[in-house]
């Protein structure tokens, strides 16, 4: 028998998109699909727009809007995904500065921010890694945001940026990885003299562990590198190509 497929979004000239493949966009009923309403479709998000944040009711074809945010692209959005129950989700914003996740419930509007942006949460939702997305956004403008000038910009492997861990319940942050140690434990040269960032991160089921790619910016002629690397939570680096 054939699959049938349908248009679950609404005729109202906005631009609906989930994020990427690694997230569920459903709820526990299967009753609700989280989904981004960008105002247009045909150029990197700019430092002011506006992108809602909501959930397509698949009984009533509606779109319910929870929220917006300035921190958000087209390949991922703004990491919204469901945050331990049906009732909260969380996501990335741009307030006061910075880059930064946002846990909201739904049910009441309460809003809880925490001091960085996130990249990738646990299962249980304890954790989260975070990294530099306005390094990101100088490097492959789809998967950073938009507002915010790097301030290692100049820096090829700074000791103050990298891969950060994240507490969601208590919003304590602690640095687990630089990116100095990244570049001297692992890259070679030409590479290893260049800009260097971590451009996708997930965590392992478990949660124990996260893999992500480490690339060199593209400068003077020399393409990009990628090396897979893995880590724990407590800040042990692993070589897997």
């Amino acid at each position: 028998a054939g699959v049938k497929a349908r248009v679950i979004t609404p005729n109202d000239n906005g631009h609906y998109f989930f994020g990427y493949y690694d997230l569920q966009p459903f709820d526990s009923t299967g009753r609700y699909h989280l989904c981004h309403k960008a105002p247009f479709e045909d150029r990197i998000p700019d430092k002011d727009d506006l992108c809602g944040l909501g959930a397509i009711d698949l009984q009533t074809g509606t779109f319910i809007q929870y929220a917006e945010t300035k921190a958000w692209n087209f390949q991922q959005g703004a990491f919204l995904r469901w945050y331990q129950d049906d009732n909260h989700i969380l996501f990335n914003v741009r307030e006061d500065g910075a880059y930064r996740c946002c846990i909201l419930n739904i049910q009441t509007g309460e809003r809880r921010i925490l001091p960085m942006a996130v990249a990738d949460t646990t299962r249980d939702g304890k954790y989260a890694v975070c990294v530099n997305f306005s390094r990101i956004f100088d490097f492959r403008p789809g998967y950073g945001y938009a507002g915010i000038k790097d301030p290692f910009f100049d820096e090829k492997a700074p000791e103050d940026d990298g891969v950060f861990l994240m507490d969601l319940e208590t919003g304590a942050v602690k640095q687990l990885l630089n990116y100095q140690t990244m570049r001297d434990a692992f890259f070679k040269e030409p590479y290893s003299n260049g800009k260097l960032l971590v451009n996708h991160i997930n965590f392992n089921p478990s949660g124990t562990h996260y893999a992500m790619l480490f690339r060199n910016f593209i400068e003077n002629g020399i393409g990009w590198k990628t090396q897979l690397l893995t880590g724990d939570l407590e800040g042990k680096l692993y070589c897997m190509s």
